[in-house]
């Protein structure tokens, strides 16, 4: 096998580049199975368990898992996000927090879930979603964790990503908007 050419990841099946595999010199190519990522993942799921069976619990985000989601599509791949778009989903996740707590609403998602909501453009009005590096300002493009109906809270199933201007749109809509709205809360 040629230095230069792509390996594949015995644990997430993706081709990666070899830089992002660690060395092992055991190896035929001088490099482990799994990739970082994967081998991370592997750590913190192992230490867990060792935890888990003396009665203990880890700390909340020790674990690489929950720090840097990693989701799988409807067809098997495995998304892997840019550093900018995991800030605006923890963003969303922290938000959604802190407005469950201040209304007393349940809450029992996280990041692995908010990231396994990722949409490019809004299922409402059809408009691509900014998840470009987060200035603190909301734009009508930005994403926004939704909840489909308010009273049951941010629970799995109840909440989608649309854009910022789909969410506030229900002070301020014109007829055609609030149809649009209407069409996909339907089609949910």
């Amino acid at each position: 096998m040629e230095p230069s050419s792509p390996k594949k990841c015995s644990c997430c099946g993706v081709l990666k580049e070899r830089k992002e595999f660690n060395k092992k010199r055991k190896e035929k190519d001088g490099l482990q199975h799994n990739c970082r990522l994967c081998s991370r993942a592997i750590l913190a799921r192992r230490y867990r368990e060792k935890l888990a069976e003396k009665g203990q619990t880890a700390k909340p985000y020790s674990s690489w898992d929950e720090r840097q989601p990693r989701v799988v599509d409807g067809f098997g791949n495995l998304i892997e996000f840019d550093q900018g778009t995991v800030d605006k989903l923890r963003i969303l996740l922290v938000n959604a927090k802190r407005r469950a707590r201040e209304k007393h609403c349940p809450l029992d998602i996280d990041l692995h879930h908010v990231a396994s909501l990722y949409v490019d453009k809004c299922p409402i009005l059809g408009v691509e979603l900014n998840w470009g590096k987060n200035t603190g300002v909301a734009t009508p493009n930005s994403p926004s964790l939704d909840k489909v109906d308010p009273n049951l809270g941010y629970v799995r199933g109840n909440v989608w990503i649309i854009s910022h201007r789909a969410n506030t749109i229900k002070n301020n809509a014109t007829p055609q908007e609030l149809l649009a709205i209407a069409n996909a809360l339907l089609a949910r």
